[in-house]
């Protein structure tokens, strides 16, 4: 169940990931861009590494050998929240360029730790691609958002939240957990969504619970067993409640 600031799962991936992070010879950054990337770590929920680590299991595949890629997929997740921030107009502690920096250097992390895995190349060159799709679907998203800013109807609201950041990181998050778990591609797709769902349901928007439902639905319909939908309900359920 669930502690301190969110379900157990989440506790789990955050210790599971930082600790293989911690243990790796990565490319070498300045001091401060370090300290920056780790602030984000330690501050975030590591959502991304969560779902990916999940649905990797709820799939029967062995999360363990998907560390790297959890990994990965959370620092894309933190290149795209320090750009957002700054094309929101957000300030930030670090300013303009040490920001955009760090946010680079989180890039330049994620594809490094696709090429750790050096036993099953083919696997980071598949989440490579759900990687690039997802970052040309955001930029072109935020296109349309930066367009229909002054639009703050609620479909307007529901298609930034489905192009947002959150919607797409979680839906490609779960994508590829199922698909290094070599499941089905219906139930990649199927999980997929689910994912997208979660991003929406995190959004303060109308309905956001009834995202949340939705996505839960469609982990039922994936047949991931019992034990996986209970953990995924906790999970949809505490990220609407944080709207």
């Amino acid at each position: 169940m669930s502690v301190g600031s969110g379900p157990q799962l989440f506790h789990d991936a955050r210790k599971r990931t930082r600790a293989f992070l911690a243990g790796l010879d990565l490319p070498p950054r300045s001091a401060l861009l370090t300290d920056i990337l780790c602030q984000t770590f330690e501050n975030g929920d590591l959502i991304c590494a969560s779902l990916l680590l999940w649905s990797t299991q709820a799939c029967g595949g062995d999360s363990q050998t998907a560390l790297s890629v959890a990994a990965s997929l959370e620092s894309f997740h933190r290149f795209n929240v320090l750009h957002d921030k700054l094309s929101e107009g957000c300030s930030s502690q670090w300013g303009l360029a040490q920001t955009l920096n760090a946010g680079d250097a989180a890039h330049a992390q994620a594809l490094c730790l696709l090429a750790v895995d050096r036993a099953h190349p083919e696997r980071a060159l598949r989440v490579g691609e759900v990687l690039t799709w997802t970052l040309m679907r955001r930029l072109a998203f935020r296109s349309v958002h930066v367009r229909d800013g002054e639009n703050a109807g609620e479909r307007a609201q529901l298609r930034r939240a489905l192009g947002g950041t959150d919607a797409l990181l979680f839906g490609a998050s779960m994508r590829a957990g199922a698909m290094l778990a070599e499941a089905p591609d219906r139930i990649v797709a199927t999980l997929a969504r689910a994912g997208r769902l979660l991003g929406v349901a995190r959004r303060t928007i109308p309905g956001a619970t009834g995202y949340a439902e939705r996505a839960v639905a469609l982990v039922e319909r994936a047949a991931v067993g019992t034990h996986y939908v209970d953990q995924f309900k906790e999970i949809a359920y505490y990220l609407a409640a944080q709207t």
